[in-house]
This record gives structure tokens, C-alpha cells and sequence, in this order.
């Protein structure tokens, strides 16, 4: 549970907290095991019984925390977050999170640590796996434990087998979805049928290493923790170093040895204790921080809220589980308070999903929300990019003539890709698109992060490379958010590390040298085919979402505060500090190949000699804080008009003005 707390609290020291998770399946799955054994031994197992255990053990809390998300959602949500925290809303109640966050979002991916009911995917895999286990357990058990055991070991090692399949084909799937995550449950699962083995004597006992083998999983575990980040293939054959760690601590730690007198320290065990309370507050807690304030909070700020949450799973241990828990109310009871409660989350759910309101969109005009709108392309993302046959958009098509330019980029040319495709039909101009969120347009580098199996950026990149050698292209466009692979943002957050192969170690100096060793190959072999680039440095990050600036800018007249906008703009002068790397390895490439690489530099648009403006009055020029929305991309049209008429050569202009 702790390590869990600090990796969301974003402790660089805990980067491999999340496997804190995999340790509560190993857990769970062990004491879960160890009742259904017992009660089909005595011939006690009830599925009705078993299921209002789980009834009083889970939902209890978790309603009350879900519920009391909705209030701070209300207030600080924009109406496209209330719509997805409603989803997630109606997913919980239905068991199914893990299933929606594996639609919609990554565990990893930036904007993951705004979402107050992320962590519950895990609730999901674990309540969807003992929706089976009980009938199977009570299936195979009549055959003996021998038979069962070895029936589990098979589940495990197909399930293990499936996630390290998964991991390089379906990143995301793999790290939601129960039929990937099983074998974690079914290793606690061998546990509890060998300790049921050693108490019917028929597993002789060996005390003389039993300390050492508990240290050694205390160690595996601390290493996993302190070593394991956001880039390694997980689950996967490595997340055996810490469920190896875990089985072998509850296997062999014992009041006896060292390992066991640790974990049985009072304050240890006091944590244990209300462990599942803060597990299920510390998400909501930190997003709200987060969406309550302009900056975000720092690292004093998340120590303090850290904190905070022992008291109040504190409170919620003593006031919430332990009466539910321990309380005499028959079985129907519970499920009818179970099933009201679920539905009561299940109803406010989809009222937020389809009401698309909230305090935000009461505070704001509807034509301002507006413009701060997600862009969703349909060109943008195709599944399966580098694969599949349909994987570039044709822009304003032209029978059996070669397009004029091909675009190529991540989300930020996903941003002004509706304005392009508007200007190429106004202008009788062809064009395609080949893109991928998170994806740098860039050969011979590889992003470090865990959704490549499916993205393969490399492998997009060369596709492209192919395409324009075989088609005949002559201009290239390239757009990204560059200092996403070298920096991160303005505190050095939302970092996507690059690596001149795959799976290399990941820190700023290598992702730096991939990213330099990547534009200029890039350039070098498209200037060999003769194919002119034209890349469209980074637009400039804002310091804070435009739906926080916005709301502080309102007045009562309902019109925002000029001056507070321009206050909560951000400066060139910051601006231009972050893109200094980017600008100076794009500068150098093109003293190379000053005839084969322009630059269009969008800050001549977006900024002032002071400012770069988050919007006016009437709209936003972001939907986030570093993309443009399309009133942004609209300013851009001028400059993208003269710049890209001026590279590629006379004749009908590219792009007009709109």
C-alpha cells in the first residue's frame, strides 16, 4: 500500500510503487484460497456466503470514497472530465474499471494522475477473477488437492505465458484485463493448497533456511520497488523478480526469523489494517489537489497529503468497514444494501456522463467551453499504424497524381490537421497523414514506454520512409511535441524517454542523444531522396490547463479578465528556456542541410515580445495546456500559408487564409 501511495504521489525513489498492486493480487489471491478451502473442507462453502463476505469486505468503503468524489468533480471538473469520471463512475459499479480505463486511457500515459478512480481497475480484475475462482475451486476440488494444484499451476502458467505474449502486442490491454493479471492471483492461490498440504502433514517442513529464503523476498520486493519504472514490460516474465519476492515471504517469514518479527511490527500492522481504505483515498486525494490548484502541488505538498491519508483510512476502517464487516445483518441484507449502493454509483454515473456539466460549464459560456473541446480525428491513432493497409488519410485527394506533402506527427499535428485538410481543399492541394499519439516523427529511435508493442513507433516511422520512397513525395511535414522527449514539461514531468534501441536505460542525457541522432538521420536520408522537411517546432506549453485559467479569469459580468488571462499566460522568456535544446539541435541540422530542412516556428504567431496567450475573451487557443485547439490552429494559418508557400517553392498557395 505505501509504495502504491508514493509512486502517485510521484516520488521519483518509489518508481516502481505500482508493483505494490502486484502484490496485493499475490495476497489476496493466498487468503482468498485459504477460506474457500477451508469452508469446502467442512462442507460449509455457500457461494451466497462467500459472495456477502466479499459484499461486506469491499463495497462498503469504496461506495462511500466514490461518492464523495462526486462533489469535487462537480466543482473542479470541465465538462469533458465530468463526462469520463462518470464513465469511470458507472464502470466501478458494474466491476468493470479495469475494462474502461483499458478503452480509454493507459495506466502510465500523461493526464493519468487526474483521474480519481484509476486505481479502482484493480478492484475490477480482482472481484471479476473470484466471480470464477469459487466455481472452479469447487469443480476441480473433489479430485483431490494434488489435482487441483496442478489444474491451478496450468491456469498460472498459460495466464503468465499470455501477459508476456501481451506486453509486446497489447501494452495496455495486458496491464488491465484479468485473463494477463490471473496467474498473480493463482500464485497466492499454490500458496494456501501447499500450506493446507503442510498442516495435513503432507508436506514435510525444513525451518533451517525458511529465515534467509523470507530476507531474499524481502530484498526482491525492495528491489522491484526502488529499481522497476514506467518503462519495463509489465506484467511480464520480469514481474517474477517481486511475486517470487512476495510467495517467498509468505511462505517462510515466521514469528521465528527476522523478516517475520518485521512485518509483524505494530506499526506494520496497524497499516495492514486499514491498508484497503488508503489504497481507495489517496487516488482521489491527490487528483483533487491537483485539479484544486493552479500549480501543481509540490513535493512538500504530496509528503503532507500522503500523510493525511493514514487518518482517514484511519476513519474509515474504524467508522465504515469494521461495522459492515462485523455486522449481523443476514445475507439479503447485504446484497440489497449492496445492490443499492452500486446502483446509487451506477445512476450518478451516467448522469454525469450525460448531463456534460458541472460547476466549471455553469461558470464558463457554452461557446468558451467550446473551444476548449478535445480534438478527436478520425485520422489520427488508426490501430495498428505500421501494420494494417488502411493506415494513412488521404488529404483532398487526387486521382493517380502524387500528393503534394505528406504530415507526420503525434498529437500536436493531430491539432491543426482539421485547418490543413481545410486549406488543401480550399487551395486544390493533396495531401496524407500518417500519425500516433506519443509517436515522435523521427527514424532510427525508439520512445521507452509501455504502449510500443502496439505503436511501434519505429516501425510506423520506416513505413512512412518507404511510402514516400515508393510514392514520390517531394515534402514532408513533421510536427510534435518536441520537448516531450527531451525535457518534459517545465518541471520535468510528463517525461517520454527515447532510446537509440529498444528497452535502453532511461534518463534525459540518452533520451537527449536518441532524439539528436534521431533528427538528423531523419533529415540526412529524406535529403538523400531528394524529399524536403518541414518541421513546425513546438507550440508553446501554457503553465496550467485553459479550463483553470479561465475560471480564475471569470468576472460577474461573464466575461473573462483579460489581465488575468495574460497574467496565467506563459512567458516567452520560459518558453523559450524550455524548447532551447530542441531549437538548437533542429539549428544545427539545418546548417547541415540548409536546402532540405525549413523551420516553422510558431511562437512568430502564438506570442508576443512578452507572452504567449492562453486565449482571449471570446476563446481559448488550447484545449490543454500544450495543444492547440482549433481557434489556436486557426491563428496559425497566416504564417503556416507564408512559411510553407516560401519552402516549397511558387505556384497556388498551400494553405490559405482563413
Amino acid at each position: 500500500m505505501i509504495p502504491v501511495i508514493l509512486f502517485h504521489a510521484g516520488s521519483e525513489i518509489f518508481a516502481g510503487g505500482f508493483i505494490g498492486v502486484d502484490i496485493f493480487f499475490v495476497i489476496s489471491g493466498y487468503l482468498i484460497t485459504l477460506i474457500l478451502v477451508n469452508d469446502i473442507e467442512t462442507g460449509r462453502f455457500s457461494l451466497v456466503t462467500f459472495y456477502e463476505r466479499r459484499a461486506r469486505r469491499i463495497l462498503p468503503a469504496l461506495a462511500l470514497v466514490s461518492l464523495l468524489c462526486i462533489p469535487p468533480a462537480w466543482y473542479w471538473m470541465t465538462p469533458g472530465e465530468l463526462e469520463h469520471f462518470g464513465g469511470s463512475l458507472a464502470a466501478l459499479a458494474l466491476f468493470g474499471s479495469n475494462i474502461y480505463f483499458w478503452l480509454t486511457t493507459g495506466y502510465f500515459t500523461p493526464g493519468a494522475d487526474e483521474l480519481p478512480l484509476l486505481h479502482t481497475w484493480s478492484l475490477g480484475v480482482e472481484e471479476q477473477f473470484y466471480l470464477i475462482f469459487p466455481l472452479l475451486l469447487m469443480a476441480i476440488w473433489r479430485y483431490g488437492p494434488v489435482r487441483t494444484w496442478r489444474v491451478l499451476l496450468a491456469l498460472l502458467l498459460g495466464s503468465l505465458l499470455l501477459a508476456e505474449w501481451g506486453w509486446r502486442h497489447s501494452e495496455v490491454a495486458n496491464y488491465f484485463l484479468l485473463p494477463t493479471r490471473a496467474w498473480e492471483l493463482l500464485v497466492g492461490s499454490l500458496l494456501a493448497l501447499q500450506q493446507v498440504r503442510r498442516i495435513a502433514g503432507a508436506e514435510p517442513e525444513d525451518r533451517g533456511r525458511e529465515g534467509s529464503y523470507a530476507l531474499l523476498g524481502l530484498l526482491l520486493l525492495a528491489g522491484s520497488i526502488l529499481y522497476f519504472d514506467s518503462g519495463l514490460p509489465h506484467p511480464s516474465l520480469l514481474t517474477l523478480v517481486p511475486i517470487v519476492g512476495v510467495a517467498l515471504v509468505i511462505r517462510f517469514a515466521s514469528p521465528g526469523n527476522l523478516a517475520g518479527r518485521l512485518l509483524s511490527a505494530r506499526p506494520l500492522v496497524a497499516l495492514g489494517l486499514v491498508s484497503y481504505s488508503a489504497y481507495l483515498i489517496h487516488q482521489p486525494l491527490f487528483v483533487f489537489a491537483r485539479l484544486a490548484l493552479l500549480e501543481p502541488p509540490g513535493p512538500l505538498m504530496m509528503a503532507g497529503l500522503s500523510l493525511l491519508v493514514i487518518p482517514l483510512a484511519w476513519m474509515s476502517w474504524r467508522f465504515v468497514e469494521t461495522p459492515f464487516r462485523s455486522g449481523s445483518q443476514a445475507g439479503k441484507g447485504t446484497f440489497r444494501l449492496a445492490a443499492l449502493s452500486l446502483c446509487l454509483i451506477a445512476l450518478a454515473g451516467v448522469a454525469l456522463r450525460v448531463h456534460n456539466g458541472g460547476e466549471v460549464a455553469q461558470r464558463l459560456p457554452a461557446s468558451l467551453l467550446a473551444t476548449m473541446q478535445r480534438i478527436e480525428g478520425q485520422c489520427f491513432n488508426k490501430p495498428g499504424a505500421h501494420e494494417k493497409l488502411a493506415w494513412l488519410c488521404s488529404i483532398n485527394p487526387r486521382p493517380a497524381q502524387t500528393p503534394d506533402f505528406l504530415l507526420l506527427g503525434d498529437s500536436h499535428m493531430n491539432s491543426i490537421l482539421s485547418v490543413m485538410e481545410h486549406w488543401s481543399r480550399r487551395n486544390d492541394y493533396s495531401g496524407q497523414y500518417a500519425g500516433y499519439l506519443g509517436c515522435p516523427p523521427l527514424l532510427g529511435i525508439y520512445p521507452i514506454r509501455p504502449d510500443q508493442a502496439e505503436k511501434d513507433c519505429h516501425a510506423l516511422n520506416l513505413r512512412v520512409l518507404e511510402h514516400v520512397r515508393a510514392s514520390g513525395i517531394r515534402n514532408i511535414v513533421l510536427s510534435s511535441r518536441w520537448s516531450y522527449y527531451t525535457d518534459g514539461g517545465y518541471l520535468g514531468q510528463d517525461f517520454c524517454y527515447l532510446g537509440s534501441r529498444p528497452g535502453q536505460v532511461r534518463n534525459r542525457d540518452a533520451s537527449r542523444a536518441a532524439f539528436e541522432k534521431g533528427v538528423r538521420e531523419t533529415v540526412a536520408t529524406y535529403a538523400a531522396l531528394g524529399v524536403k522537411v518541414h518541421v513546425i517546432l513546438q507550440v508553446p506549453q501554457q503553465l496550467y490547463p485553459p479550463g483553470k485559467v479561465y475560471s480564475l479569469a471569470q468576472t460577474e459580468q461573464g466575461i473573462p479578465d483579460g489581465a488575468v488571462l495574460r497574467g496565467n499566460s506563459v512567458l516567452l522568456q520560459k518558453h523559450e528556456r524550455l524548447q532551447r535544446y530542441t531549437h538548437a539541435v533542429f539549428r544545427a541540422v539545418q546548417n547541415e542541410f540548409p536546402h532540405h530542412l525549413a523551420l516553422i516556428d510558431p511562437a512568430a504567431t502564438l506570442c508576443d515580445v512578452e507572452r504567449c496567450l492562453i486565449g482571449n475573451s471570446q476563446q481559448a487557443y488550447y484545449y490543454d495546456d500544450d495543444h492547440v485547439s482549433v481557434p489556436g490552429a486557426r491563428r496559425l494559418g497566416p504564417q503556416l500559408d507564408r512559411e510553407l508557400r516560401m519552402h516549397l517553392g511558387e505556384g497556388p498557395n498551400l494553405v490559405g487564409r482563413h
